[in-house]
């Protein structure tokens, strides 16, 4: 709580130095991982826009997403819905955008060549998967036989670099999600294909948090209606992959 309140002071010196311009001041953001890897492209893209207006980022856990904005530690934070229906009720939360799961697979490889391809397609495949919540938000909802293979995967890696290129080498294939144009580019030039899968369809959701209690600043509000723009005319074409 004592953290809590220095961090409101220190937030209303910066608020109060910066209130004679809509186009100054600081904005503090936190990320989970997956929206941190396509955000340095909105912050630069920002600051063109904005160059007075300073944008620090926080990469951490989807967990720790909250906890930030509890704490008065960012202004705004980023990351999927993991947590948030066990939030305090100060915590507001805009839906950002939304990505299908996909299967990236080598163009050789024999589920390439159908016209759609299910999940139960995947059963008995070796498969490359991330550690952590990413498998339990993979598997809500589906069939049991489908979930109990992705969640004994034979290879399970950090981070979604080492997936996709362990796929190229022909370890197997693996799941994700189209989250950055720089991804979509990189599989299909290097002889792999991303395909949404089927029966049923499976989407993770961004959402963009704030606290409900306390206005933001000119700063934050700015950031945030451009965060809201630039993925809504980015994203249109990942969503429909």
């Amino acid at each position: 709580q004592a953290r809590r309140i220095l961090n409101e002071m220190q937030l209303f010196e910066n608020e109060a130095s910066s209130l004679t311009s809509l186009a100054q001041g600081q904005v503090r953001l936190a990320v989970s991982q997956f929206a941190a890897s396509s955000m340095p492209a909105v912050i630069a893209q920002f600051a063109k826009e904005y160059p007075d207006i300073s944008v620090s980022l926080l990469d951490c856990s989807a967990e720790n997403v909250l906890e930030h904005i509890q704490n008065i530690e960012v202004d705004l934070g980023v990351g999927t819905e993991l947590g948030f229906m066990e939030s305090e009720d100060d915590i507001s939360a805009d839906l950002l955008y939304q990505l299908p799961f996909c299967v990236v697979m080598p163009d050789s490889h024999a589920l390439a060549q159908k016209s759609e391809v299910v999940w139960q397609d995947l059963v008995d495949i070796p498969l490359i998967t991330l550690q952590g919540p990413f498998i339990e938000q993979v598997t809500a909802e589906l069939d049991e036989s489908i979930a109990s293979h992705i969640q004994q995967a034979r290879y399970k890696v950090n981070f979604m670099s080492t997936a996709l290129e362990m796929t190229r080498q022909g370890f197997g294939i693996t799941l994700c999600l189209p989250y950055m144009p720089e991804v979509i580019d990189w599989v299909s030039a290097n002889g792999l294909q991303m395909r949404p899968l089927a029966q049923p369809v499976k989407m993770r959701r961004f959402f963009i948090y704030q606290r409900s209690s306390r206005a933001l600043s000119p700063a934050s509000i700015a950031f945030k209606q451009f965060l809201q723009s630039y993925f809504a005319s980015h994203f249109d074409d990942l969503q429909s992959i």
